[in-house]
């Protein structure tokens, strides 16, 4: 028993010294140092194969925007709201509201970036604010230079309001409300 122990151990040995030899017999390419650049490995960018289109705009969302932000125009295709007397009381607000806060707090938050975060704002590519909701007004001054903004929010997305469906009955309770919001 101990001579058949003794011929596994050395045969185990002599398989084992064989299996790592660098000698081969079958003939591999000679290495090359850098001679292969790995290639990045991309998924397919389907946006690249479409030909250039001009980009559409929706021109209702900007003017239900230019209305929101009470800067509505004569041309916008909300005429009725637009004309509305409550929408020119609110416009008047909106706009007094906003030149208070642009002399006041947008300001002070500019005074600051330039003083505290001089230097780490500059050529900003992707921004990145979780928990942001629909809030532009933070990152677009912290980050003026930033060309893509990500912004997510728990709030739930909503509707935009049917302008041209709302009676002029309604206009008071809705711009109120949404004067009350902002």
């Amino acid at each position: 028993m101990k001579q058949l122990t003794a011929v596994l151990k050395a045969f185990s040995f002599v398989f084992i010294l064989t299996a790592c030899s660098n000698d081969t017999q079958q003939k591999q390419p000679p290495n090359k140092k850098d001679s292969t650049i790995a290639k990045p490995l991309f998924l397919k960018d389907t946006a690249r194969e479409v030909k250039s289109v001009a980009p559409a705009f929706n021109d209702t969302l900007n003017e239900m925007a230019a209305i929101i932000a009470g800067e509505w125009k004569d041309g916008n295709i909300y005429n009725t709201t637009g004309n509305a007397a409550v929408y020119r009381s609110y416009a008047n607000t909106m706009n007094k509201r906003w030149h208070l806060f642009d002399s006041t707090r947008i300001k002070v938050l500019t005074e600051f970036r330039n003083r505290e975060l001089d230097g780490y704002t500059k050529n900003s590519g992707i921004l990145f604010y979780p928990f942001s909701g629909p809030d532009y007004l933070y990152p677009g001054i912290f980050f003026p230079d930033s060309k893509k903004i990500i912004m997510l929010g728990l709030e739930p997305v909503g509707t935009m309001p049917a302008f041209n469906a709302i009676s002029p009955d309604s206009l008071a309770p809705y711009f109120g409300k949404l004067n009350t919001s902002l």
